[in-house]
């Protein structure tokens, strides 16, 4: 995330000189939540300072509409750019995750060139509502620079989680991400041959961009499964977790008995072949030697295509993952597996650098 912002507020910046500094004086009318605070015009934008805050019973997602724009004189002024609350896209579902209990996120939106001190409206959408980010009237007044605030301490000091979602070869991917933190995960249930009908499994991708070392600790994450129930109180239960170890040779064994269920159709062909040698008049050898025969072929054919498929298998399969520590510029890239229980909803915690990134999935 401390890249993202960098990234973007060097576009903001370079080769721009401040014109005018202002202070936002009041707003006639907005959504409740947002506090409007500072602007900065500068010779081709102008940047707009703003915090949210706001107490949720539960996890939810916030986010600025594509066509969000500054009204004036009839006048529209299109959004460019936001920090720290991301500009929904159709090809990647961006939002603030806002957590249970209270959120605070502070954010910069940057707006197409306008006369700021003539006053102001900031509008999002045509209908009024929860997280509608329209603001009437805003009036202004100038301030001197020393009055500005830090940019990237205001932006550092109330980080959001950026959660989001992409599509790559027909495979959804959910991510989260918080100052330098980018953790992607892909929930499945019972993929292909390797997994249990009562599995559930999270391939993980862990990606530390930040400036220091965190560490992913296996035996503080968590799956809790919840349940709705008809009185409308919701249930919470721990699913268990595999160790790494126990899940690996349990996957191990899958692989072996698929390997011998592969062969199967081989060695029923080499039995029948036999057979019919075997019942042709003059060929009374067989009957001396076609068990033996039988059994060799057998044995040799189970080896090889057993070999052929453990050889070829765990290389295309990620490893369980275990506590690590990841350095700066650093990523781990592995799954997790519990037993699957019966609920509506499954939650994945995963406590990174003081943090609980959280992933919501249907458990049905």
């Amino acid at each position: 995330m401390k890249k993202l912002f960098s990234f973007i507020l060097v576009m903001c910046f370079a080769s721009m000189t401040a014109s005018a500094q202002w202070k936002v004086e009041s707003v006639k009318s907005g959504e409740p939540n947002t506090k409007l605070l500072q602007i900065l015009e500068t010779e081709k934008s102008v940047l707009i300072y703003a915090t949210f805050e706001k107490e949720f019973e539960d996890f939810n997602h916030v986010y600025l509409n594509r066509d969000t724009h500054v009204k004036q004189n009839g006048l529209k002024y299109k959004i460019l750019n936001s920090v720290n609350f991301p500009i929904q896209d159709e090809a990647e579902k961006r939002a603030v995750f806002m957590q249970i209990g209270k959120n605070e996120v502070n954010f910069v939106m940057e707006f197409e060139k306008f006369p700021v001190e003539d006053g102001f409206d900031i509008i999002e959408g045509s209908k009024e509502g929860d997280f509608c980010f329209n603001f009437h009237g805003v009036s202004v007044s100038r301030i001197d620079s020393t009055q500005l605030i830090d940019t990237e301490r205001f932006l550092d000091s109330a980080a959001p989680v950026i959660t989001g979602k992409n599509v790559k070869g027909g495979t959804h991917y959910r991510y989260l991400i918080r100052n330098g933190v980018c953790i992607t995960c892909n929930a499945v249930i019972q993929e292909g041959d390797w997994f249990s009908p009562d599995d559930m499994i999270y391939y993980l991708d862990i990606v530390n961009n930040s400036d220091h070392g965190i560490m992913f600790d296996f035996n503080t994450v968590s799956v809790v499964g919840k349940k709705k129930k008809s009185n409308g109180k919701v249930e919470e239960k721990v699913w268990p977790k595999y160790t790494p170890d126990s899940y690996e040779r349990h996957l191990a064994a899958l692989d072996y008995d698929e390997a011998r269920y592969q062969t199967s159709s081989v060695l029923n062909d080499i039995g029948s072949q036999i057979n019919r040698e075997k019942n042709k008049p003059g060929t009374n050898s067989w009957e001396k030697i076609g068990l033996a025969a039988l059994g060799a072929l057998n044995e040799h054919a189970i080896q090889n295509r057993i070999a052929e498929y453990m050889k070829a298998h765990p290389k295309n399969r990620p490893s369980a993952l275990r506590s690590e520590s990841i350095k700066a510029g650093e990523s781990i890239h592995g799954y997790i597996a519990s037993k699957k229980k019966k609920g509506d909803e499954v939650v994945l915690t995963i406590p990174i650098d003081g943090f609980d990134f959280r992933f919501l999935y249907n458990a049905k």
